[in-house]
């Protein structure tokens, strides 16, 4: 996670791993691009017309042909300010005297905030940690909480294969099926607070569990003055599976 208009554009192939690529020939520039992320980018980082990009091109001085990753020595430049919160796909592109391209592979998708201790700072921070875990083959129980039918807010069992819902079943067996069982997928709770935090809800309330990343409690109310505008969830006991 870096802060926009902080930080430098991060250039580590991820927030841990260092390393250095040989390229064989003089390499002249860098050149650096941030480009945002689809909203839901859960099957990979999409990006397109209207969605916010950066793109820089870092002088590489004397030209030698191997080059140590994070670029802290080339000095990049600070992430543009006017940015919005989110998940970007990062491009790094190797330019050599003679105009030739190399790219640059590995690096990781990043996470860019204004604010580092607000709720969508968090939120991003513990959904790239789920993300890269890639935690697809999982149980827990759940249950989820509106003002809506008792099927919808049973208490339940959920089991997913390959981040899809394999099965969901209500603790008491006079339930019946459950409505809408997607909601019920980890990404899908996620994409259901980012919504929340876009929409400016009047209170967002989110435990998160540490280890994986996954929302464990929350509740949103859209609109303190509106009757029923109100929705919330556990996800307890969450368990990997064996694929």
């Amino acid at each position: 996670m870096a802060v926009i208009g902080k930080d430098p554009i991060p250039t580590g192939f991820d927030a841990i791993n260092t390393g250095g690529c040989d390229f064989g020939e003089p390499i002249s520039s860098v050149r650096i691009e941030l480009s945002q992320c689809a909203p839901r980018s859960w099957d990979g980082c999409t990006t397109g017309a209207g969605y916010e990009s950066q793109v820089a091109v870092v002088p590489v001085p004397g030209g030698g042909s191997v080059l140590p990753f994070p670029l802290d020595d080339l000095r990049a430049p600070v992430i543009d300010a006017g940015l919005p919160d989110g998940i970007y796909h990062r491009q790094v592109t190797a330019i050599t005297p003679e105009g030739n391209a190399l790219h640059v592979p590995g690096m990781e998708n990043v996470h860019l905030v204004h604010d580092p201790g607000s709720l969508q700072a968090s939120l991003l921070r513990h959904q790239g940690r789920w993300m890269r875990l890639g935690v697809a083959d999982y149980t827990y129980a759940g249950v989820w909480l509106c003002s809506c039918p008792p099927a919808y807010r049973a208490i339940v069992d959920v089991t997913v294969r390959d981040r899809r819902i394999a099965d969901v079943t209500p603790e008491d067996p006079a339930v019946g099926s459950i409505p809408e069982p997607e909601r019920y997928l980890v990404e899908n709770v996620f994409d259901l607070l980012q919504d929340a935090v876009t929409r400016n809800a009047d209170r967002i309330s989110v435990d998160y569990d540490e280890r994986f990343g996954h929302p464990e409690t929350f509740l949103i109310t859209y609109d303190y003055q509106a009757t029923g505008d109100e929705v919330g969830g556990a996800l307890r006991n969450l368990t990997p599976l064996r694929p």
